[in-house]
């Protein structure tokens, strides 16, 4: 049996609950027995669902089968989702759109005014700084706490993983990045005032907005992809 073999028959037993979020899976000895396999494929496949949140490898105990959360899966996709050239990335934009606009018009019902104040914070501090470069860390709290707000762990996960990808490409160093910071910067302030009005369509547009804008950057500039991070 190859290795995609081995790993879709061990996935197998998890999906159909032969072994359970906890449990302590068999040693490869005993897998490799029940599969009918060499030990090198199974070995393999433990390490790719340990790679995937699916297993943890816990050296000197075995290897146990994870409560699976939706966030723990959803953060895994990363691991592929990071190697996406642009024109898939921008592909994606729409699923992001949806998301992160769903998003926006929850946390206009549920926001505090404590959370509207720190996201005015973060804002200033966004347009305060000396380069936009170096506000990578501040817009991903802003955008960390709109979710937050929305109460969707799930979602929030797999914002941050779309969100990873995209700030590789580098839009405040390309010769339009101010153009982009101030468009940016106009997108915080109208989702800003959308949540200071408790006004979930309004975010919600003004969220779509914002996205979209970004995506219609890196579709005209179509940056290189960068190792470092940057903002939206």
């Amino acid at each position: 049996m190859t290795l995609s073999g081995a790993f879709d028959a061990i996935r197998g037993f998890i999906a159909d609950g032969v072994f359970k979020p906890g449990d302590k899976l068999p040693s490869e000895e005993q897998l490799c027995e029940m599969l009918g396999m060499s030990r090198s494929p199974v070995r393999e496949a433990l390490q790719m669902l340990g790679a995937l949140n699916v297993v943890d490898i816990r050296q000197g105990s075995g290897i146990y089968v994870k409560k699976l959360s939706a966030e723990e899966l959803i953060a895994s996709l990363s691991l592929t989702i990071g190697l996406m050239p642009l024109p898939s990335l921008l592909d994606m934009y729409d699923l992001r759109l949806i998301v992160e606009a769903s998003l926006a018009e929850r946390a206009a019902a549920l926001i505090t005014g404590e959370q509207i104040d720190e996201l005015s914070r973060l804002q200033h501090e966004i347009e305060g700084a000396i380069h936009p470069d170096d506000t990578a860390e501040l817009d991903n709290a802003f955008h960390g706490l709109i979710a937050q707000a929305a109460n969707s762990p799930a979602s929030r996960a797999l914002i941050d993983v779309m969100r990873s990808r995209s700030s590789n490409y580098r839009l405040f160093r390309t010769n339009r990045g101010i153009e982009v910071f101030r468009t940016s910067n106009a997108g915080h302030r109208e989702l800003i005032n959308a949540f200071r009005r408790h006004d979930p369509m309004l975010a919600k547009g003004a969220m779509s907005a914002h996205i979209d804008a970004t995506r219609g950057w890196l579709a005209v500039l179509k940056p290189e992809s960068q190792p470092e991070r940057q903002a939206d």
